[in-house]
Parts: structure tokens; sequence; C-alpha cells
């Protein structure tokens, strides 16, 4: 799992949680395994490192309260919106 806060590069304010899931026995001694942003999407930087392009690939987006830990990650209210999207 690679969890990292990413935040507006000209205010530092966190903007955004990603969290990625990938077996550790592909993404070692990758940059997919490192804490630093990635140069390119996900599924084309997974490609690019491993050589293995993801098998299948879906997205769902919905909108909800954040949790006391992303409210808190992100210096927002436990009342905002956020939006969610897992693939």
């Amino acid at each position: 799992m690679r969890r990292r806060i990413l935040t507006d590069p000209t205010t530092a304010v966190p903007v955004e949680i990603r969290t990625s899931y990938l077996p550790a026995s592909i993404a070692d001694n990758t940059p997919l395994a490192a804490a630093e942003q990635l140069p390119e999407p996900w599924a084309q930087a997974l490609n690019h490192y491993t050589g293995r392009p993801p098998a299948a690939l879906t997205t769902h987006t919905s909108a909800r309260r954040p949790t006391d830990t992303e409210a808190a990650a992100l210096t927002i209210s436990t009342t905002a919106v956020v939006s969610e999207r897992r693939r």
C-alpha cells in the first residue's frame, strides 16, 4: 500500500490523499513504492516500471463526508464534502 498527501504547489495546502494497493513483489525497487509523486499517471507508471499494464481498470466516483483522519490531513471540516475516486 502506498499512501500520499498531495499539496497545492503554490500554497502547500493539502488537496488530495492518494492510496494505491500493489503487491510488494511487483512494486519493490521501483518508483511505485517510493513516497515521491510519479511523473506519469499510475496505470502508465505501472506498465513503464514493471512491464505489466493493468489487467482491468474500473473507476467509481462518489461524494461523501471525510473521516476524522482525512479531515485532519486535508485541514478541512468533518462536515465538508470530499470526492472519492476508486479504481
